[in-house]
């Protein structure tokens, strides 16, 4: 399901419906204002069990939703493979709620990061993490300023052949 302009009343259904698998919400500001970011912290709070994959990709997620997203992530019964938080330019402010994805989200299989202005603060945290992701087979970090922490986080991937 791809959506864009989400009503309360859609947020509402969204978090009810359980047969929910795939889910983008690509371009669509989650943060217009308080009301909108109060629904996605109830939306989150109550995802659909079996949701598989999660698409945030151009939504000006803020670290709040952020931090919403990985608690729910960090339990181990969430159903979720796939979260893609990419192009929203989350910033060197956020580098430890990044790691924290990477760290506590037990089930993820994929992770796409791509285009958060993360630089080398935020490699650095994502690559110690990388020691603790348990299922993680892919993660995007492509345009965000990786420089001499690229090497960390390729020196992490080697050490964990899952990754590509």
């Amino acid at each position: 399901m791809i959506l864009s302009g989400v009503s309360e009343e859609i947020w509402l259904d969204l978090a009810q419906n359980n047969s929910l698998k795939y889910l983008l919400f690509k371009d669509n500001t989650l943060i217009q204002d308080d009301h909108s970011s109060l629904q996605f912290h109830r939306f989150v709070s109550s995802m659909p069990r079996n949701l598989l994959a999660l698409g945030l990709s151009q939504t000006q997620i803020s670290t709040s939703q952020l931090i919403a997203l990985i608690q729910v992530l960090s339990k181990s019964n969430s159903s979720l493979r796939h979260l893609d938080v990419s192009d929203n330019l989350l910033g060197v402010h956020a580098s430890d709620q990044t790691a924290d994805l990477v760290r506590f989200a037990k089930n993820l299989y994929s992770l796409n990061l791509r285009n958060n202005g993360l630089r080398d603060s935020g490699g650095n945290k994502i690559a110690t993490a990388l020691t603790l992701a348990t299922q993680l087979q892919y993660l995007d970090l492509e345009k965000n300023g990786l420089r001499t922490s690229a090497r960390a986080v390729v020196a992490a991937i080697h050490t964990d052949s899952k990754l590509r």
